[in-house]
């Protein structure tokens, strides 16, 4: 086997590979079974059918061309090893020769991972750490919330008034024509709390049950629908039912409905813990994404190739299917709503799909610089979390042992002690 290499732009390799025609003889006999499983052969059973016989019905090219589809297969990984290419995509393969009796020419353009030709300094990053504050009004809101969510209703029998729930059939309209996704069958909405349509509610107060009722409203011009957004909308209504929302009072007793609380007083020091640690989290997340991009710009990047680009969006894509999938939505629901196809989404997320590229190639770098490793210990003890947390799952703890999983676990850890050493260097 003879091996052309040539280097291309864009971090690709080009490979010339010749294979003598003994080696792609020796494919030829499989080639044709290959070929005969799926046609039918009179006097021959499944698999028995000699190579001549399947020349005489397909021809002798076919057979040719599926052979060498088998010799590239064979080949491909001591291909790789012989060249000490480690590809970060599917190759590109182009049969440029094949013949009776001639040698196997073909060509493939393997996809490399691309290095950091200059690994910006981290000491040059300043990032002042905030101070977290939890206002009053933050804890007012989320006792509201909670107090809501407790709240008891009553079918009534009286005209809507503020804070009351309506149930209604609902139909919207642009120019007199029908707005897509503007009907809507006993949709409910609390008169006073406008947050989808602005303005609605003020017009169903006074409205009994059956009434029906048609008004516009005029659309603010900030209005995230920019279809809507600052033109008139009529709306037809038609009230189902109506019900009168009793809000419990938030004294000592509804702290203690709620747990182990002893006072209203003690129930607010718990919510302003709880936001102070999500404000928390949240902060921690913002200077990760912060150092790493400052990373990114002072460091020195080669040419990504195209397939990986290519390959990090369609994961992504991915995540976030499985994101919606999590939420119990559908995801070619989703994608008719946005108006876009997953190839547009794709295309999409390039830009980001670059970025975490260069994410994976600093903290790469720097765990190899600063001599950051993954200890066997620690390996073993995050493993024991997620089988302790799996025990009555069996696949999942087959998963979580399999090779491949360990090696996503490894680089998860990895990942992770990195930015923690970084953030435990930059931020003050």
């Amino acid at each position: 086997m003879k091996i052309e290499r040539k280097n291309l732009s864009q971090n690709k390799v080009e490979l010339i590979i010749e294979v003598a025609f003994d080696d792609l003889a020796i494919f030829l006999d499989k080639a044709a079974e290959k070929i005969a499983t799926s046609m039918k052969f009179n006097g021959f059973r499944a698999g028995k059918v000699p190579l001549e016989v399947v020349k005489t019905k397909v021809g002798e090219m076919p057979i040719y061309e599926k052979a060498a589809e088998m010799v590239i297969a064979d080949k491909y990984a001591d291909i790789l090893e012989q060249e000490k290419i480690n590809p970060v995509a599917p190759p590109h393969i182009d049969i440029l020769k094949i013949a009776p009796n001639n040698p196997l020419i073909f060509k493939i353009i393997v996809p490399l991972m691309p290095k950091i030709k200059k690994l910006g300094d981290y000491k040059k990053i300043k990032i002042k750490k905030d101070k977290i504050l939890i206002e009053p009004q933050e804890i007012d809101s989320t006792l509201r919330a909670i107090q809501k969510s407790r709240a008891k209703e009553i079918l009534i029998d009286r005209p809507a008034q503020n804070n009351d729930r309506v149930e209604l059939d609902l139909e919207m309209f642009k120019d007199n024509i029908p707005i897509d996704g503007g009907q809507a069958k006993n949709i409910s909405f609390l008169i006073g709390e406008d947050y989808y349509i602005p303005g609605l509610t003020a017009h169903l107060i006074g409205l009994k049950r059956g009434d029906e009722k048609e008004f516009i409203i005029d659309y603010p011009l900030e209005h995230y629908d920019k279809n809507l957004a600052g033109k008139p909308v009529k709306f037809k209504v038609k009230i189902n039912n109506i019900y009168q929302v009793n809000y419990p009072d938030l004294n000592d007793d509804f702290a203690k409905s709620l747990g182990d609380f002893k006072s209203i007083d003690d129930l607010k020091k718990q919510i302003a813990d709880n936001l102070l640690l999500e404000k928390e989290h949240k902060a921690e997340q913002k200077y990760e994404i912060a150092i790493l991009e400052k990373m990114i710009a002072i460091s020195d990047f080669e040419e990504i190739p195209d397939e990986l680009i290519d390959y990090e969006a369609h994961q992504m894509v991915h995540e976030l299917e499985h994101s919606i999938a999590g939420q119990g939505l559908s995801f070619s629901e989703y994608l008719q709503k946005i108006k876009k196809t997953e190839e547009d989404l794709k295309k999409d997320f390039y830009p980001r799909a670059i970025e975490r590229i260069k994410i994976s190639l600093v903290i790469k770098e720097l765990a190899q610089k600063e001599k950051i490793d993954i200890s066997k210990a620690d390996l073993i003890n995050e493993s024991k979390v997620l089988e302790d947390a799996y025990k009555n799952q069996p696949e999942i703890l087959t998963q979580i042992k399999s090779e491949a999983y360990q090696n996503y676990l490894r680089n998860m850890l990895l990942n992770q002690k990195v930015i923690k050493w970084l953030k435990d260097k930059i931020i003050k």
